[in-house]
């Protein structure tokens, strides 16, 4: 068995997921875009990352080099049809959110999960649970602050979807922070729009910094609607508020919040500590031994 990690295009977002797993399992990862190469190669100097340019390679010369594919993106049936065999792929999630991507899931043979939540909503054919790996990756390390507020005060982190941006979020007070993260092809999507957000010395957004779990110990209060850094945040057990109108799970333990958002970021107290822990420990299994991982990828590669 011979498996690597393989990015198959520009995907700043895949690295904090998929970076810190190489280094977990011992393998290379390999990636096409230089840009993204280069991020790695400065936040996760331990990876074995390699810069591979797949328009000059073809997938049959990849699988002459390893037999097991794990990804993030793709489908195996996009691999298949491509080299034409029957191939070994592994899917891993790069992020655990309230979109229903069950139908993607479902087409693969075998899927990472973090824990019982995405057991029970996305329901995979088979599975490998890995748990919070990167909590415990980032756990022992320390990065500078990628914060640069001309003022100490309490920070709230605003993370937008791709589809949405709430334009009332730059509303806010002169004594509190804010920092938004937006969807890393947020810019290309919406060109010229992050633009338009006002510079002031409370506001900061954060377009190419890869790393999430030092991010969010930074901050002390999260707003999103459906983007898996809410999950991510549970970690931290700090107040969560969604800005959305369809009940979603992430709400069980989050302020949902339909206008006026500081004055209910104000208002409310913190009244969901027990219900965070609770929806951590159901959506993110304990981390195994790598040698139980290795072993279910061994049974898996030679059934």
């Amino acid at each position: 068995m011979k498996p690597a990690i393989v990015v198959f295009d520009e995907a700043p977002h895949f690295l904090d997921h998929l970076a810190p797993l190489a280094i977990w399992l011992d393998m290379p990862l390999l990636i096409p875009s230089f840009k993204d190469y280069s991020l790695v190669k400065e936040y996760y100097p331990e990876a074995d990352c390699h810069f591979i340019d797949f328009k000059e390679l073809v997938l049959t010369e990849l699988l002459k080099t390893y037999d097991l594919l794990l990804y993030s993106t793709a489908s195996r049936k996009a691999f298949e049809k491509e080299v034409g065999t029957a191939i070994k792929t592994v899917f891993v999630p790069h992020g655990n959110s309230d979109k229903d991507v069950r139908k993607e899931i479902q087409e693969e043979e075998m899927a990472f999960i973090y824990g019982q939540r995405m057991h029970d909503f996305l329901r995979p054919k088979n599975y490998i649970t890995v748990g919070n790996y990167r909590k415990e990756y980032f756990a022992h390390k320390k990065y500078p602050s990628p914060l640069q507020f001309a003022r100490k005060q309490k920070t709230i982190l605003y993370a937008p979807t791709l589809e949405s941006f709430h334009p009332e979020i730059l509303d806010v007070p002169d004594h509190l922070n804010l920092v938004i993260k937006p969807h890393p092809f947020f810019a290309r999507e919406r060109s010229g729009f992050l633009a338009t957000i006002p510079l002031k010395d409370n506001i900061q957004v954060l377009e190419e910094y890869p790393l999430v779990y030092p991010l969010l110990k930074e901050v002390d209060i999260y707003v999103g609607d459906i983007s898996s850094l809410g999950y991510d945040f549970l970690a931290c057990d700090k107040p969560l508020f969604f800005i959305g109108k369809e009940p979603l799970y992430s709400h069980c333990f989050g302020h949902r919040i339909s206008k006026d958002i500081y004055k209910e970021i104000e208002k409310n107290s913190d009244s969901y500590q027990k219900a965070r822990q609770e929806a951590y420990a159901y959506t993110f299994a304990p981390v195994p031994s790598k040698k139980s991982v290795y072993e279910s990828l061994k049974k898996y590669y030679e059934a």
